[in-house]
């Protein structure tokens, strides 16, 4: 076990006789964690046995109520994040332990079984290394919005960007397209210097 598991200390959750193994962060072709993957990553007796096989407590569920527990820290944060700064692990060390902190929170008081319970600081134990199934959490919930929280929008967006419907685009063509008006022919030669002598 690294020595950084070890200073970070895992999360106080329910006492237990038993103490969750060790699982290290899954290695990834894509550096991208599915649900599967995670599933596949604690698929180990303990947790085999304290789940039914992922079959009482599915790993879909898990990952909800995570999310969940992480969502209202994650936004109350987010203005303090850098903006230009993509994702989350590579935000301030000090907002994401503020971050973290109440999530865990949040997990001692969100309304599940207190099997559930267990299982939820037995994964965050189990995977205290780097913090790495809470960081993965916390991208996965930032990546869900539907729409970027007010920090990381640019108060200026270019023209360009701006969406437009297809019937003004279709009319800005057309305009462009147009024949200019046909002016009196007095007038076009007065506007070029030119005077019809009678």
């Amino acid at each position: 076990m690294s020595a950084t598991h070890a200073q970070q200390g895992p999360p106080s959750g329910p006492s237990r006789l038993q103490q969750p193994p060790y699982i290290p962060k899954p290695k990834t072709l894509k550096h991208s964690i599915t649900n599967k993957i995670l599933q596949e990553a604690f698929e180990v007796d303990y947790f085999l046995s304290r789940t039914n096989n992922w079959q009482d407590i599915k790993i879909s569920a898990v990952v909800k109520v995570f999310k969940s527990c992480c969502e209202g820290s994650l936004l109350e944060h987010s203005p303090e994040f850098e903006a230009a700064v993509k994702g989350f692990n590579h935000q301030s060390e000090n907002v994401k332990n503020q971050i973290y902190n109440k999530f865990v929170n949040n997990i001692r008081f969100i309304n599940v079984s207190q099997r559930f319970r267990e299982i939820l600081f037995d994964m965050l134990e189990s995977a205290n290394e780097d913090r790495w199934l809470f960081v993965w959490i916390a991208g996965q919930t930032m990546k869900g919005w539907q729409r970027p929280p007010d920090w990381c929008i640019d108060p200026a967006p270019h023209p360009l960007d701006q969406p437009h419907s297809s019937t003004s685009s279709a009319q800005f063509i057309n305009d462009q397209n147009a024949e200019p008006p046909e002016r009196p022919r007095a007038e076009r030669r007065d506007a070029v210097g030119i005077n019809e002598r009678k």
